[in-house]
């Protein structure tokens, strides 16, 4: 039995690993990819213009990131063959609203203001733009 001093145990939520990078012609073949599995869609028409994958969070909503500048609000991609980085951290203002960092195929949970991962420490390399996202939010932990 707990006594009211204890404190709770942290579930860690886990962290999502996107298995592949599939390029695209379109948003409808970028929404038929996402929804098959763990899988990244980059819709390219000469430069990359849409990410498209399924919320990390469990939701099964498909979540649609613009990367065209020209388009309005838009994230930054850094891409090699087999994974993907998105800048800044996407934070979904409607539906489960979760928060998160995706570097290299690999999501980090941020919930409110609390960063969750089972250790709390991005992999070293990661972009100074993330890790000063990062060390804001550990900051703010304290």
């Amino acid at each position: 039995m707990k006594t009211s001093h204890e404190r709770p145990t942290r579930l860690v939520v886990p962290i999502r690993r996107y298995e592949q990078v599939v390029v695209v012609a379109d948003q409808s073949a970028a929404r038929v990819v996402a929804i098959a599995g763990p899988r990244i869609a980059i819709v390219e028409r000469g430069v990359p213009r849409w990410v498209v994958f399924q919320c990390p969070c469990g939701c099964q909503e498909l979540v649609t990131i613009n990367l065209d500048k020209r388009a309005g609000p838009h994230w930054r991609i850094t891409q090699k063959r087999d994974w993907i980085t998105l800048i800044p951290s996407v934070w979904r203002e409607s539906g489960c609203r979760s928060h998160f960092i995706l570097w290299r195929n690999r999501v980090w949970m941020m919930r409110g203001r609390r960063l969750e991962r089972d250790n709390d420490e991005l992999p070293k390399g990661v972009d100074a733009e993330l890790l000063t996202e990062w060390n804001r939010g550990q900051s703010r932990r304290r």
